[in-house]
């Protein structure tokens, strides 16, 4: 597959996943903030899950590489997050949540509990 091969500083990875992947440069100069980084992700084909190699700040005079290589062997992510998991963890807070207001509408008197 295709890949990227990034080197900065000390460190060099490798980024390809089998469905996307980012390398995303970003310049904010807002008020006091003036910044510039780059962050490197990605995402599984069907979207289960997403992949997070890492976060630079950089600064003026900084040597990045980005090479674009063809590679079996990438750079195991520092996190991986599954889509899955994190939608059952929403509906579950959001089900927490409705059964506790239920719970005080109902001692309130403003409806009536359906178990009783």
């Amino acid at each position: 597959m295709i890949g990227f091969e990034i080197s900065f500083k000390d460190e060099k990875i490798i980024a390809a996943e089998t469905g996307s992947t980012f390398l995303i440069l970003t310049r904010v100069k807002v008020k006091d903030r003036d910044e510039l980084d780059i962050s490197v992700s990605g995402s599984s084909y069907d979207l289960d899950f997403r992949s997070f190699w890492g976060q630079w700040n950089l600064k003026e005079g900084d040597k990045l590489e980005i090479r674009v290589i063809e590679t079996d062997d990438a750079t195991e992510p520092i996190k991986r997050y599954s889509n899955i998991e994190e939608e059952k963890k929403v509906w579950e807070a959001k089900l927490w949540s409705f059964r506790n207001l239920q719970k005080r509408l109902v001692e309130k008197g403003l409806i009536k509990d359906e178990n009783g």
